[in-house]
């Protein structure tokens, strides 16, 4: 078990293939598109985005980084 000091700490681990995410709604969309920079998959607490535009945000990203995100 490791302990990480922050998510981007965790995020460069290259052993960790996805993540939860589990916040206040206005920081899903930013701790998502991190992760799928990162290369990681994503369960994420809905709802997926504050509005459905970032919803269509994510959805893209998604879709670039050829990761799954699932709510």
């Amino acid at each position: 078990s490791h302990q990480y000091s922050s998510a981007q700490q965790l995020l460069s681990n290259p052993e960790i293939d996805a993540v939860i995410i589990s916040a206040i709604p206005k920081a899903n969309l930013k701790l998502v598109q991190e992760a799928l920079q990162a290369k990681k998959h994503v369960l994420v607490e809905k709802p997926l985005g504050s509005t459905k535009a970032e919803a269509v945000v994510i959805d893209k990203a998604a879709k670039k980084a050829k990761r799954v995100v699932k709510v």
